[in-house]
Formats: C-alpha cells, sequence, structure tokens
C-alpha cells in the first residue's frame, strides 16, 4: 500500500515542472497565458480532491473500502493514461480534474490500513504510509 500511495502522491505533484513545458507545445502562447494555465492544471487536482474525498470515503465505508481502492487505482491510471493524448489546455484540465477525483484512493487506504492493524502497531503503520 506504501509503494501504491507513494506513486499516486508522486502522479499528482511531479508534474508541475513539466505542464508549462506540455502546455507551450499546444501552440505559441505568451508566457503569462502559460504560466496561468499551468498553475490553474496543477491546482485543479487538488481543489477536486478537496471536494470529493469526503464523498469517496464514505463510499468506501459504505460499499467496501478494498473495492473503493481498486476502482480508484483505475480511475487514475485511466486519468494518467490520457493526460499523454491530450491536445488541448482545456483536456489537460479536465483530465487533472478527473485525477483529483480519482485521488480519494489515499485516504481511502489509509482507513483500510487504520481498521486492518493491531492497535500497537497501527502508529507506526500509519506513519510510514
Amino acid at each position: 500500500m506504501w509503494f501504491a500511495n507513494f506513486f499516486i502522491a508522486g502522479s499528482m505533484t511531479m508534474v508541475l515542472p513539466f505542464l508549462s513545458l506540455y502546455i507551450e507545445t499546444f501552440g505559441d502562447f505568451s508566457e503569462r497565458y502559460v504560466q496561468n494555465w499551468s498553475g490553474l492544471t496543477f491546482g485543479i487536482t487538488f481543489v477536486t480532491a478537496f471536494l470529493f474525498s469526503p464523498v469517496i470515503g464514505r463510499m468506501g465505508d459504505r460499499f467496501g473500502r478494498k473495492r473503493i481502492l481498486v476502482f480508484m487505482g483505475i480511475g487514475m491510471g485511466v486519468s494518467i493514461f490520457l493526460l499523454g493524448f491530450a491536445g488541448s489546455v482545456w483536456e489537460i484540465f479536465m483530465l487533472r480534474m478527473f485525477m483529483g477525483l480519482f485521488s480519494g484512493f489515499i485516504p481511502v487506504s489509509q482507513a483500510l490500513i487504520s481498521t486492518q492493524t493491531p492497535k500497537e502497531t497501527a502508529g507506526r503503520v500509519l506513519g510510514t504510509l
């Protein structure tokens, strides 16, 4: 689970240095336009995650955390895959928003681990997660 959380968090954050370069490939845009859209496309992921994480957490409680983790993992993989085929800034923006929707993987995995580990080791396990 640690590896999955590491790579999901990395896929959401490590893209920042490359967003402006990716946006520049879509046309001859001004520097300000590229900077604005880089910030918006980076930030929308976390705004969406902030809004939907409680909803996804409730779904995990209702339908089962493992089932939701699989669904979130597939959704995150699809969104990352489709980012490679984006042809405009709007497509990147929408796919990053889609990615934020599926970033509920992290809190659901933390809830799953906290309920599956013994109380004696829960702090250590969650600290490394």
